[in-house]
């Protein structure tokens, strides 16, 4: 295909948030930006621009602040003002507008795809529960939809009987993520610092309070009664749901040594994989569910309560645990207490492979731009 100019649409609301759509945008660009003129437009300057100027990439972004180096000026103050969606249009010209995780943010691209036309892409990262209306005629209007997971195109199906073309596209695992995976669980807790007698369960993602950590330090007291050599390891970032980061603490604090909670910790996830006895995912849904995605590059034993992509992905694969959060618990416990199961369980995580690369993920969406060209 030769080069069009594609603008990516990140809606990430906040400068410090490194999640899976932050994650997948940066490791999809590096593979997009070979085949098309690639533009990413942030929502405010975030802590990875810096990554995607060391691409090449050129970036903008709606709205500045002090928390991440400004390197070029924020087009207005006001995030997703309409005069300054049409003035950045007007300015690139993009072939194709791609929308990053809500379609709520792209009503004032509907109405400048009519008045440039461009074509545009929504490529959703989550259920539809709110703006109904409002999605519906972003929905009514948009070339292509990419859903992240079977249980996000379900859902879309569920609110939206009219669908443009739409397509599920998983995303890959990151590469320092496979690096990392290759170190033995002995050396990668030698790397951070584990006592290696004990068996480390291992949350990672983002503390905040629908990623349900909690419901692991509340059954922590009943899984080392039963398993006394089990620790926890709780690792996220604190940017987003500081009052919930301050229960967590609390919670940690009352159970002493026993757990281990590493703020900020999450620049090299795959060795904690690799460290873990059981990766525990404790969320509440996922419409994909990066965790589970690492968990299994780094062939680590996995357990899951949430609803959405990560049991979609085990069950694709046939392997890991696939709980609730009413059974969590015990089915934790299970696996520390019943030898002959974890050891069928790790034997399955060890033998898998994660299927999905971010080449492919790149390839299908190009294969998406080319159709609605």
């Amino acid at each position: 295909m030769k080069k069009s100019r594609v603008l990516w649409v990140e809606t990430n609301q906040t400068s410090e948030t490194v999640g899976g759509s932050m994650v997948s945008l940066l490791e999809t660009a590096r593979y997009l930006c070979n085949e098309v003129d690639l533009h990413v437009l942030f929502h405010r300057c975030h802590v990875m621009q810096l990554q995607f100027e060391a691409l090449g990439i050129p970036y903008h972004f709606f709205f500045s602040n002090h928390t991440a180096p400004i390197t070029q000026p924020p087009l207005c103050k006001t995030p997703w003002h309409w005069k300054y969606v049409f003035a950045l249009v007007r300015k690139l010209r993009p072939a194709i507008v791609h929308i990053n995780t809500s379609p709520i943010h792209a009503i004032p691209w509907v109405f400048a795809k009519f008045l440039f036309g461009f074509r545009l892409v929504v490529h959703l990262r989550r259920d539809l529960k709110a703006y109904f209306w409002a999605e519906q005629f972003v929905l009514d209007n948009v070339d292509a939809v990419i859903c992240v997971s079977q249980y996000v195109y379900q859902d879309l199906r569920r609110v939206s009987p009219r669908l443009p073309k739409t397509e599920v596209i998983y995303d890959g695992v990151r590469d320092d993520v496979l690096r990392d995976a290759k170190q033995s669980r002995l050396e990668a807790q030698s790397l951070l610092g584990l006592d290696s007698e004990y068996r480390w369960l291992v949350i990672v993602g983002r503390l905040v309070r629908w990623k349900g950590q909690y419901r692991a330090l509340d059954a922590m007291p009943k899984w080392q009664a039963h398993f006394p050599e089990c620790r926890l390891a709780i690792v996220g970032h604190t940017k987003d749901d500081q009052p919930y980061v301050n229960e967590l603490q609390k919670k940690a604090l009352a159970l002493g040594n026993n757990v281990l909670l590493v703020p900020n910790g999450t620049n090299r996830p795959g060795l904690w994989y690799r460290a873990a006895f059981l990766v525990l995912h404790t969320s509440d849904i996922e419409p994909f569910g990066l965790t589970v995605a690492e968990a299994i590059a780094c062939k680590r034993p996995l357990i899951t309560c949430a609803k959405g992509g990560g049991p979609e992905i085990l069950n694709h694969l046939g392997i890991g645990v696939i709980s609730s959060p009413e059974a969590f618990e015990q089915d934790v416990l299970r696996l520390l207490l019943e030898k002959e199961y974890y050891q069928k369980i790790e034997n399955e995580a060890v033998n898998s492979k994660y299927p999905w690369t971010y080449q492919n993920t790149a390839t299908e969406i190009l294969n998406t731009y080319k159709q609605i060209l």
